[in-house]
């Protein structure tokens, strides 16, 4: 009789019903980040979202290719810097963050707000996708002030540095004086610069002007250097130590490590 008792006394404690306990799991793994406006950054699984704006006097541009080490990787979220995860009455989209005043459609249902400490690492690749592997960072054999590896016209006589290079990607040397045109100054050994020959085929032989060693007529006026640009592309990632997050019920969502997930994009410098 006793067992039969507890076991009642069991299932009717188990039926009882204290409130709701479904408190969301954040499943954000396979969304992407993305952002606008102000460091807003933001994931999107349907109807919900996790949020994160950043406080900083950065430019969006300055702030996603900055080089992090200890003394600029961790931000506090809670205050001026903050978390948030929402849960809206329809499926929401990015054009919902990136707007000064949110649109009346969807509206938030519910959100939890909270604390956490934001790390950051980032992996900075600059290239000028000019189609040659450097190996000596710091050379600049036009000693403009550009490395070659950012440099798109190496030489600076006016020629892109991928146009130097053949259908297989491999460097040309016109002259055979055993320096590729890339990097020589003169393509057609002809004593004239190539920044000052024609890139047309004045003589009508075949060849351009300044890869005609025949063709030796210098322009009256050099033409215009090419401006220096180049890819830096960035991967950011997110992580989120001692995840705290309260609605106004009190529910409690914790995580004592989150990834937040990568951030990846480029922006083209011009020099």
């Amino acid at each position: 009789m006793k067992k039969i008792l507890a076991l009642l006394f069991c299932i009717a404690l188990l039926s009882c019903d204290d409130g709701d306990f479904d408190v969301p799991a954040l499943d954000f793994d396979s969304q992407n980040i993305e952002f606008c406006g102000d460091l807003v950054f933001f994931k999107i699984n349907d109807s919900e979202s996790l949020i994160i704006e950043l406080n900083t006097n950065d430019t969006q541009q300055e702030f996603l290719l900055k080089q992090r080490d200890s003394n600029n990787n961790t931000f506090q979220l809670g205050t001026s810097n903050t978390i948030s995860y929402r849960i809206f009455s329809e499926d929401v989209s990015s054009s919902y963050f990136c707007q000064s005043i949110p649109p009346a459609t969807p509206t938030v249902t519910k959100e939890w707000t909270g604390t956490a400490e934001l790390i950051l690492e980032n992996t900075i690749t600059d290239d000028d996708n000019d189609g040659v592997e450097e190996t000596d960072l710091l050379l600049d054999t036009d000693g403009d002030g550009t490395f070659n590896y950012l440099d798109n016209d190496d030489d600076g006589d006016g020629i892109l540095t991928i146009n130097e290079l053949d259908i297989d990607g491999n460097p040309i040397d016109t002259d055979n004086d055993g320096i590729d045109d890339y990097l020589d100054t003169d393509d057609d050994d002809d004593l004239i610069l190539t920044i000052n020959e024609s890139l047309s085929d004045t003589d009508n032989s075949g060849t351009v002007d300044y890869l005609d060693s025949n063709s030796a007529v210098a322009l009256s006026v050099s033409r215009d250097l090419i401006t220096d640009s180049y890819t830096s592309s960035y991967a950011l990632i997110f992580t989120l130590y001692n995840l705290v997050l309260i609605d106004s019920n009190s529910e409690t969502i914790t995580f004592d490590v989150f990834d937040y997930g990568t951030l990846t994009g480029s922006y083209t410098i011009t020099n």
